[in-house]
């Protein structure tokens, strides 16, 4: 990886640090590119650069976290359960999760699937 590509990656790892942040203390609605950039240190436009949207940097931001609680659900899963019982392990799973936050998943739902 060169310096450029280096310098980028930082970069984008301060968006999405100051976006999660910023997300949980003031809600999707609430947070503005300029605070995100503000908090990372960065100008608002990269913020643009790096994400289309706050739609799609909501997305990535919680992407991580969706992609530990699965991993941990399918982990935990007793593998003698029956379909049924599996399908309900995970549903709990995402429902707990979905709970930790509640105005940033809906907020997740409501602006990539509807």
């Amino acid at each position: 990886m060169n310096r450029r590509e280096a310098s980028k990656k930082e970069t984008r790892q301060l968006i999405l640090k100051a976006a999660r942040l910023l997300f949980a203390q003031k809600g999707l609605e609430e947070c503005t590119i300029r605070d995100i950039a503000k908090k990372a240190g960065v100008s608002p436009a990269s913020v643009v650069v790096h994400f289309q949207s706050k739609t799609a940097l909501l997305e990535e931001a919680l992407n991580r976290d969706i992609e530990k609680a699965l991993s941990a659900l399918i982990t935990s899963m007793p593998p003698d359960l029956g379909l049924l019982d599996r399908l309900l392990h995970l549903a709990t799973g995402f429902f707990r999760l979905y709970d930790t936050n509640r105005n940033l998943y809906r907020a997740l739902i409501r602006h990539t699937i509807f």
